[in-house]
């Protein structure tokens, strides 16, 4: 590692994300003395449930995330008392205000747990590249199965080199996963400003 930073005129290490540098951590504690243990499989045990764990708290969070903003879009076009099923139902006219400290609430715990899962997802790729395996996650299939379908459109690192199939399918899938990221950070940021100008 560069310890000056004139010396590294890539920027390899002082040019780093919060979340690679956090990885090169990982990386230099695998390489250590007691480097195995980060193999072992209890400790890979431990990182697929943890790993299940953040996977299913963020969808939990993003799911309460849309349903919050949606009941937010449909009390505040509504005013007075609603009749539903043979009951009446008095809507308060904070009611939309107090849906949209729900929906910050929401949004930040969305935010955070899609942080954590992009983390331990580093994590195991920075696993995986210190022993040379690219698709580390199949090591850990027998404890974990998420978002299998990626595997068919990953390019390939080893083997066969990857066709233009491929690259042009990743490249297809950012666009996506920019779009869905903008459609989540303004969905409910756009209801909760129009529910606060409609009261």
């Amino acid at each position: 590692m560069f310890l000056d930073k004139k010396c590294d005129s890539t920027g390899d290490y002082y040019r780093l994300g919060m979340i690679e540098r956090q990885a090169l951590t990982l990386e230099n504690y695998a390489a250590s003395d007691f480097g195995n243990r980060f193999y072992s499989e209890d400790f890979l045990k431990g990182l697929s449930e943890r790993r299940n764990e953040l996977h299913l708290a963020f969808v939990k969070a993003s799911a309460h995330l849309f349903l919050v903003t949606t009941l937010l879009a449909f009390f505040s076009n509504i005013e007075g008392k609603v009749h539903f099923l043979g009951f009446t139902f008095s809507i308060p006219s904070l009611a939309p205000l107090a849906l949209s400290v729900l929906i910050a609430i929401a949004f930040l715990g969305t935010v955070m747990a899609l942080i954590d899962q992009l983390i331990i997802d580093r994590f195991v790729g920075t696993l995986g590249q210190r022993i040379g395996v690219q698709s580390f996650e199949m090591l850990l299939l027998n404890h974990t199965a998420q978002n299998l379908w990626t595997m068919a459109i990953t390019p390939k690192y080893f083997g066969l080199a990857s066709q233009l199939g491929h690259k042009s399918v990743m490249s297809i899938i950012g666009l996506f996963y920019a779009f869905f990221a903008i459609i989540i950070i303004s969905y409910p940021v756009l209801w909760g400003l129009l529910a606060v100008s409609h009261h």
